[in-house]
């Protein structure tokens, strides 16, 4: 579980660097899904990291209205709040 959280910071890194500033652009989202799934790759099958990733991304879109909020929102939360935002994901 751990594992996959570290993931899905990862990508948030990533796609901190590569928002708009208001919604979620197409660079933004096929970004983070790109990079989320390379790192997910990792200790997932293709099929699980590319669900997994895919389903992060729609909590991510639906609780946030930009690229730039969910990047400064998240990047603030502890493991814990993280791990309960992409738990339905797992």
């Amino acid at each position: 579980m751990k594992s996959v959280l570290v993931v899905f910071l990862l990508s948030l890194t990533f796609v901190s660097c590569n928002n708009s500033e208001s919604g979620f652009s197409q660079e933004f989202k096929e970004n983070f899904t790109r990079e989320c799934i390379k790192n997910a790759k990792v200790n997932l099958s293709t099929s699980e990291a590319e669900r997994y990733c895919n389903c992060v991304l729609g909590i991510v879109m639906t609780k946030y209205g930009s690229g730039s909020e969910a990047d400064e929102k998240m990047l603030e939360m502890s493991i814990k709040e993280v791990m309960d935002l992409v738990n339905p994901c797992q």
